[in-house]
């Protein structure tokens, strides 16, 4: 939402690990970690016979001294099982001063000024990103963040941003909010943050410096896309800027439409309350509903699984496994509860190939247990848990623990979910949207009687103008709406039958 970036990734499903708490983990959600660009490197021949850095000895003594520290169990807030420990593949000694010649040499011949903390956060961040794309190293900005995005609120200004080659460009200004008292527009172009040059920054700093405490201000430096070279500098107040996860509306009078944007901790309750408003104000009582999906890119596990509960009266939503022989720490299996909220109204599920993670879950819930119908196209396919383990600095390390499996077992990871039913994102021509080709009937003959005017006719559906706009969505309020006229059909049948 505001003071986002715009990424082509996928939210991951979190939990967070309490060491010594004593209870099992939550789960959050965080926005896709950034990846940083490939670098281009020369690579040279090495000299054995260059001097070797002075600096490194020091390094050397301290850091394997370090090393052996943090390997005794006792220093560790939460110790890590001897039994898990395989003695073959743990690090030598010789091992451990390659790390630190790598150090020295750093130090002594780069060719600009470096610093240890620098070196010791890059060289994790590298050790955890290679694992998968999901696990990476959270700074204590980082890890606040998440936990904001994971609350659905913050302290910022009301902007999306994505990057550009002309720079930071504003995709997206929020209404209401201060960017938007500001007068920040589409396509604006961020210069400076707080004095800071963006070209000099991550998207996840430029997004650390633009949040912060309600109230207080952020310094920007600001071109319009028309104008790169004229800027203007303005002080945007902060205030609480609410994301909002769930939409709601009714087509036809009886047709519910729920979107899920990101599951948020709040997103079932909000989901729930949004399905009561909408049974209430259905004419008869809802008659069938779209659940939308597409896009959601997944959020919070325990949301996910309170949204499929909605809608289950019994039987699975979700099951994890991992790596740990125990499952103590990682693995779950989620449950429905004994009511139906939606009075097991028919449910037709939108998805496509942004549909990821949290969101998968709940459509292959629903799928699954044959309460849903799938439309779309297949999804995503990230089926794996991430654990935030807290660090004694105040970061965290997003650690991916447990891969997620559907109620009948089947695994999502790098799979996906394929629909029932497959439908293109855009309608074909044989369907009335193209206008190039002449349609032939009784009104386009040369001296055709004229229509008379139909009394009885009703008015077409309002969903009907979605075709050359949302096809998906339009398919899936048709199919709703052939349901309800088969259903009516079956009804009628029995009554002149005179079967109950």
């Amino acid at each position: 939402m505001a003071d986002r970036a715009h990424v082509q990734d996928t939210q991951h499903d979190l939990q967070w690990l309490h060491p010594g708490s004593g209870q099992r983990p939550t789960s959050i959600s965080t926005l896709a970690a950034f990846r940083h660009p490939r670098y281009t490197v020369a690579t040279h021949p090495v000299n054995q016979n260059m001097p070797y850095p002075h600096y490194t000895a020091r390094l050397t003594r301290g850091l394997i001294v370090g090393f052996v520290l943090l390997c005794l169990p006792g220093l560790w807030a939460q110790p890590v099982p001897s039994e898990s420990i395989d003695p073959t593949t743990a690090l030598t000694l010789d091992q451990l001063r390659t790390l630190t010649d790598v150090l020295g040499y750093i130090q002594t011949y780069y060719v600009e000024d470096t610093t240890d903390q620098a070196l010791l956060e890059d060289a994790i961040r590298g050790m955890i990103q290679n694992l998968d794309p999901h696990s990476s190293y959270l700074s204590a900005a980082e890890r606040r963040a998440l936990e904001e995005d994971n609350q659905g609120q913050y302290g910022g200004i009301g902007i999306y941003v994505r990057r550009t080659e002309n720079g930071l460009m504003i995709r997206e200004v929020t209404r209401g909010t201060p960017a938007d008292a500001a007068g920040l527009v589409v396509g604006d172009l961020i210069r400076d943050v707080n004095g800071l040059s963006v070209r000099e920054l991550t998207i996840d700093q430029v997004l650390n410096q633009v949040r912060g405490e309600i109230g207080s201000e952020v310094a920007l430096t600001i071109s319009s896309a028309n104008k790169p070279t004229m800027t203007r500098r303005i002080d945007v107040p902060r205030a609480l800027i609410v994301v909002p996860s769930v939409f709601s509306r009714l087509y036809q009078g009886d047709f519910g439409y729920l979107r899920i944007s990101e599951f948020q901790t709040g997103t079932a309750e909000t989901a729930s309350q949004s399905l009561t408003r909408l049974m209430a104000s259905a004419d008869d009582g809802l008659n069938g509903l779209v659940l939308d999906l597409r896009g959601n890119s997944g959020g919070v596990l325990n949301a996910a699984v309170g949204l499929a509960d909605l809608f289950l009266s019994d039987g699975v939503i979700v099951t994890t496994r991992s790596r740990d022989p125990s499952g103590e720490n990682s693995d779950i299996r989620a449950e429905a509860s004994a009511l139906d909220e939606s009075g097991g109204t028919a449910i037709v599920v939108l998805v496509d190939s942004a549909t990821a993670s949290a969101a998968e879950i709940v459509a292959a819930a629903l799928q699954d247990h044959r309460r849903a119908l799938l439309v779309g196209e297949r999804t995503f396919g990230k089926g794996s848990v991430q654990t935030v383990l807290p660090l004694r600095n105040g970061g965290a390390v997003k650690l991916t623990t447990a891969r997620y499996y559907s109620p009948d077992g089947h695994p999502i990871q790098a799979r996906g979910i394929l629909p029932g039913l497959l439908v293109p994102a855009n309608a074909p021509e044989d369907e009335g949207v193209s206008r190039a080709r002449a349609v032939r009937s009784e009104a386009s003959l040369n001296g055709a009687l004229a229509a008379e005017p139909d009394q009885m006719a009703s008015a077409l559906p309002d969903w009907q103008a979605l075709l050359g706009r949302d096809y998906r969505l339009y398919r899936a309020l048709q199919l709703l709406h052939g349901t309800r006229l088969l259903h009516a059909a079956r009804i009628n049948q029995a009554l002149e039958s005179g079967r109950p």
